[in-house]
């Protein structure tokens, strides 16, 4: 009778603890990560929400907390997180007469977000940061004919730095920097190997209805993650919308349809269903970081997510960070931060720490006369400014040399008018 009752009382937590997990995933089909220390994209990932705060205006006094997912980002700096253009985007062009639609950006002071860094579980996130600024890539613009994202790449700027890990186990609190050549090498590489990758997010963990069409049910508090199995470029090409694949195809014809060149418009890279794993991104894991073979290698984009009626294959497209050096090289990244915070910045804030022969701009003049060191730029030699060159113009408080040679310029000065005088009577 004993062993009866034990037996039971096994099962029965077996199934209660199944009816969690199920409760718990999140990308489509996937599973969810129960570690910071999992996956190495899980210490720079970062969740972007929407705050449940109905006034604007509460939001600069309120600490930020958990809200409703938007997106997923990849936190560059502890002042930049990288994630989708359609993210940042409050809706898209009117369909005129060209073959694309350009984004119309949110306003970051208006449309705030909340970013939680590096947490894998809704109960951790106790250190959100509000969001600052929105830029896209200045090639952002959709397909009409297929929906697909060129340039899909946003940055946003924070208000507040972005927590590092005090895991000595998390190897990367922020994305790993490549050069140019590593980055270039990695995309034939991965492209040409066909690499499994992986994705994770905070979207959608299930159907509530296939047919029809698909709709996606509620989300879960854990971070969800799936693979996929990229494909080449070819195969990317015949799949991409524009181009129906036929047995007697020219593979040497050039990427080119009606108002669009593939070559010059595709941005992105096509992934799909492999073996037993049918992981799909949905709505919520856009901006997500993609990675393949421990490489981070991309940002989710779009895709067919009616995975009943429209196609068995299920493709999805993801933009790659090739198209995208100058937000993601090392060669870029110290130039990208004083730009940002040219553009961007406060004269309340610091610049970001950055070596000083990237903080002097030579179309700056400087507002103070202190000297910059070399560990950290509290003494740098000008503060940015909010708008253009000429306000840190007249905001210039440099100190004049009174030397004997300006002294002289000046005296020249003044008697150079005189000398224009008498030579045009002279003329006369």
């Amino acid at each position: 009778m004993k062993c009866f009752i034990v037996c039971v009382l096994v099962t029965c937590l077996g199934f209660s603890s199944a009816r969690q997990v199920g409760k718990q995933k999140r990308i489509v089909f996937g599973s969810p990560l129960l570690s910071t220390t999992a996956y190495d994209v899980v210490g720079f990932f970062v969740r972007i929400d929407q705050p449940f705060v109905l006034f604007t205006a509460l939001r600069y006094f309120l600490k930020p907390s958990p809200g409703s997912n938007v997106c997923g980002g990849a936190a560059l700096t502890p002042h930049i997180v990288q994630t989708a253009c359609h993210c940042l985007n409050a809706d898209w062009t009117p369909p005129l007469n060209g073959p694309y639609r350009f984004p119309t950006l949110k306003n970051g002071w208006e449309n705030m977000f909340v970013l939680h860094h590096g947490h894998f579980s809704e109960e951790t996130m106790t250190d959100g940061v509000w969001s600052r600024k929105f830029l896209v890539h200045e090639q952002c613009y959709k397909h009409k004919r297929s929906g697909f994202i060129s340039n899909d790449f946003g940055l946003i700027l924070t208000r507040g730095p972005l927590r590092e890990s005090t895991n000595h186990a998390v190897k990367h609190s922020f994305a790993p920097v490549y050069t140019e050549t590593e980055i270039a090498l990695q995309y034939h590489r991965i492209m040409k190997n066909e690499a499994i990758c992986l994705f994770v997010g905070f979207g959608p963990y299930r159907f509530e209805e296939k047919k029809p069409l698909a709709v996606f049910g509620e989300q879960s508090p854990l971070l969800q993650h799936g693979w996929r199995a990229l494909i080449n470029y070819w195969n990317c090409y015949r799949e991409s919308g524009y181009y129906r694949y036929e047995k007697d195809t020219d593979y040497n014809k050039v990427f080119t349809f009606p108002n669009v060149n593939y070559t010059r418009d595709c941005t992105w890279g096509c992934s799909i269903y492999f073996g037993k794993f049918r992981a799909l991104a949905a709505q919520g894991d856009s901006g997500g970081p993609v990675t393949c073979d421990g490489v981070y290698f991309g940002v989710v984009s779009t895709g067919y997510s009616d995975i009943y009626t429209y196609t068995p294959k299920v493709w999805q497209q993801d933009n790659l960070l090739a198209y995208a050096m100058f937000e993601n090289a090392a060669e870029y990244r110290e130039l990208m931060n004083v730009r940002l915070w040219h553009y961007w910045g406060n004269n309340d804030d610091k610049p970001p720490a950055v070596p000083d022969r990237a903080t002097i701009n030579p179309f700056v003049r400087p507002t103070t006369t202190e000297k910059p060191t070399t560990e950290s730029n509290e003494h740098a030699p000008f503060y940015w400014e909010l708008s253009s060159f000429d306000q840190s113009y007249s905001k210039c408080s440099c100190t004049l040399p009174f030397s004997s040679t300006f002294i002289t310029v000046l005296i020249l000065i003044f008697i150079r008018p005189d000398f224009t005088s008498s030579s045009s009577i002279k003329s006369d």
